[in-house]
């Protein structure tokens, strides 16, 4: 399918992300009348790092293809903005704990979400690139319980002119997640064994509701990263996702398991028990329907996030009087997720 690049063809809908010089809008293609995420990059104030990530997003994107892995429809400048059409996706799960499950998921939720994101991190891996910001922020899904990769712009190659670059420098990455060997900032470098580090974390964050340290401050996340033994799982977690986390947290990157390693693992985990993997995608289409009906009541307490934002990137005055406006807001808005609980009960029935 071929996607319209100018932003008239498209209607934007509300903010559903924002940070920096970028936000994220709920959007609609008006050609094909599919509902999209836009991510409208201010170009004017962006730093030269800022552009250069986001530079690195397209590029990743672009040149990886896989079920899992974010991708996007379309790239277009416009008079002051970069505008970035993505499929729309639910939340992330850092979102649907944060709201849903501030506890923690269940050990078959998680590893149905493990799986698909190792499955795309072995492919990653395979085109010769490192991703640098693993967590669950950063992990998606959609309304089909589709798992999804996302956040590219810290991503880095290890190839250089067709030749492989043995070790990446850069200090780049989010504290609590972030690699021993990382934060070391020494001349050995790190490679694509960080990213196995920041997976275990990122297990262990699912299972408790936080990464380790998460309430400390970042330096005294890094310092504990350097000085404290790995952590570790729930004691009830099974034999085989111990495994799996223990492979993932060697101090020493060289111990640490692979990602194709990591994937058989899980596949052994989920081979144990047949019921494990549609336990945690039954689990997994709960919590996002909590998560959805969430979003609406939240929504519907606080219009105003809707109004402002339709006044600060509307092109034309809105027909709708001023005085209805803000119903007119809420009841759109809750027609839309209302029929979108009714799907994920219907799903997951």
């Amino acid at each position: 399918m071929n996607w319209p690049q100018d932003e008239d063809k498209y209607e934007l809908i509300e903010i559903i992300g924002s940070g920096g010089s970028a936000s994220v809008w709920k959007a609609k293609c008006l050609e094909n009348d599919q509902f999209v995420a836009i991510k409208v990059i201010d170009l004017e104030h962006g730093n030269s790092s800022f552009i250069d990530e986001i530079r690195q997003e397209i590029h990743t994107m672009t040149m990886t293809r896989h079920p899992n892995l974010v991708k996007f429809y379309a790239v277009f400048p416009t008079e002051k903005y970069l505008w970035i059409v993505m499929p729309l996706l639910e939340g992330s799960i850092h979102d649907i704990m944060h709201a849903v499950s501030p506890e923690g998921l269940k050990e078959e939720t998680v590893g149905y979400i493990l799986l698909e994101v190792v499955e795309a991190l072995v492919y990653f891996h395979s085109t010769g690139r490192i991703h640098r910001d693993i967590k669950a922020g950063n992990i998606l899904v959609d309304t089909n319980l589709c798992v999804y990769l996302a956040d590219f712009g810290v991503s880095a190659s290890m190839l250089d002119a067709g030749s492989r670059i043995n070790k990446r420098q850069t200090f780049v990455g989010t504290p609590c997640w972030m690699a021993p060997e990382v934060v070391e900032q020494n001349n050995k470098g790190y490679d694509q064994k960080a990213d196995v580090w920041s997976l275990g974390i990122t297990a262990l964050e699912m299972m408790y509701g936080a990464a380790p340290h998460s309430d400390l401050p970042a330096m005294k996340v890094l310092i504990k990263t350097l000085q404290r033994d790995p952590p570790g799982p729930p004691p009830e977690t099974s034999s085989k996702m111990k495994s799996f986390i223990h492979g993932c947290l060697k101090r020493s990157p060289q111990e640490r398991l692979s990602m194709k390693e990591l994937f058989g693992i899980l596949q052994a985990w989920a081979a144990a028990k047949k019921s494990r993997i549609p336990n945690g995608k039954q689990q997994l289409g709960a919590l996002l329907g909590q998560y959805v009906e969430y979003k609406l009541t939240a929504s519907l307490r606080s219009p105003s996030a809707s109004i402002i934002s339709a006044l600060v990137m509307a092109r034309e005055p809105p027909v709708v009087p001023a005085v209805l406006a803000p119903l007119a807001a809420c009841l759109t808005m809750y027609l839309e997720l209302a029929g979108g609980c009714q799907s994920l009960r219907n799903s997951c029935s």
